[in-house]
């Protein structure tokens, strides 16, 4: 017989319905359904990532194999034999795959058939039309590049976990892949076919599509109707967006016009000093520690009682201890001194109804680190008044 068609394979789309599949070409055999010369493939494109798999014979059967009494220009497969047929997706590829033998011996001066001579001619004919459908899905080198250009891959060892790549004169070269991993869950985006597929993948709203097709930086922000601020770097300074977890410093004043809440606290690092809280100096920040540096405010206070000539300080400030001289006479140190003995003092002692009882400064007691106060009452002299109260402003 002849050979009048190149092609040596055949690929279907199964469809959910078709169970047989056709070919167009010469399969040889030993009866109408031997499987021997016979590959059957299933791709299945409806799963990501995509699978190959050659099926097994039990899973197929074939019809209209050719042999010499009953030559045959195709036949069909039958996939599956049992259960539900390929759904869309999936394809079925049928080849011809003959051993690389020759099995026609020709006994010298005997005597053979013309359909023997042509049989061997038709099985040259297979095996060249299996090489080249190899070939044509091989990798080669264009017939414009120059001969000798090295076309053999490095050795394994040289290539393992490498990328096929090309030098600068385009010989094949074992290049790394540069950590180069694609997740799971982006495999079917990477895999897909066009720019719709890609959309589909994504579940893609109308909004998306314009993002995919923006034709500039400036273009995707509005599509995403973003500020000005989304061009602006993250920083801990300068003209930056202040990073939250970071410790920003910010080289302006910096106005909030809605007021701030902090629960954790806040720390500042323009308060103000001592001189300036004594000038009154404007734009700085009183923290507690500072506050009683300003000329307004009190530098020491305290009030204390006395019985049976022993003192007892019930409230004060600055004031480490309050010594009883004598009889109507108390000096009271400051914890922190004042910077001069040029402050002012005011003072009172307990009043007793008709007896004529009055506390005055005892001008000898006062220094930057003292002041005292004398009681008296009238017609007696020196006493010990029940309580005493006195408070004190200048600068330290």
């Amino acid at each position: 017989m002849t050979v009048p068609t190149s092609a040596s394979s055949v690929t279907l789309a199964c469809n959910g319905v078709t169970t047989v599949f056709p070919f167009a070409f010469t399969i040889p055999g030993a009866n109408s359904t031997d499987q021997s010369n016979v590959v059957v493939t299933l791709v299945d494109e409806s799963v990501t990532p995509a699978t190959t798999t050659v099926l097994s014979t039990s899973a197929w059967s074939v019809t209209g194999i050719s042999t010499p009494l009953v030559p045959s220009a195709g036949g069909a497969v039958t996939y599956p034999l049992t259960g539900s047929p390929g759904i869309a997706g999936q394809y079925l590829t049928i080849q011809r795959v003959v051993p690389q033998t020759q099995s026609v011996s020709l006994p010298n001066q005997g005597g053979y058939f013309p359909k023997t001579i042509e049989g061997a001619f038709d099985y040259v004919t297979f095996l060249v039309q299996q090489i080249s459908a190899q070939v044509q899905r091989a990798l080669q080198v264009s017939v414009a590049d120059p001969g000798g250009i090295p076309t053999v891959l490095p050795p394994a060892a040289t290539r393992a976990n490498m990328a096929l790549a090309f030098d600068s004169v385009g010989n094949p070269i074992a290049g790394a892949l540069a950590n180069i991993v694609i997740n799971a869950a982006m495999i079917g985006l990477v895999q897909s076919a066009s720019v719709a597929a890609s959309r589909a993948f994504l579940e893609s709203s109308v909004v998306g599509d314009a993002l995919f097709t923006a034709a500039s930086a400036a273009a995707a922000r509005a599509t995403l109707q973003l500020g000005t601020a989304a061009t602006v770097d993250t920083g801990t300074a300068g003209a930056k967006i202040p990073l939250l977890n970071g410790a920003n410093t910010y080289s302006a004043l910096q106005t909030l016009s809605a007021g701030l809440s902090l629960n954790g606290g806040v720390t500042l690092a323009s308060n103000a000093t001592k001189a300036e809280m004594q000038s009154a100096t404007a734009g700085r920040v009183v923290t507690p520690d500072i506050a009683a540096q300003s000329d307004s405010a009190a530098k020491a206070w305290v009030y204390f009682t006395v019985a049976a000539g022993v003192v007892t300080i019930r409230a004060s400030f600055n004031v480490a201890s309050v010594t009883r001289l004598a009889t109507g006479s108390y000096r009271i140190n400051f914890t922190t001194p004042f910077s001069s003995a040029n402050y002012a003092a005011f003072a009172s002692c307990a009043f007793t109804a008709g007896a004529g009882e009055t506390s005055q400064e005892d001008a000898s007691l006062r220094a930057a680190g003292t002041w005292g106060i004398n009681s008296q009452r009238s017609g007696v002299g020196a006493f010990d008044s029940a309580a005493y109260s006195a408070i004190f402003y200048g600068q330290q």
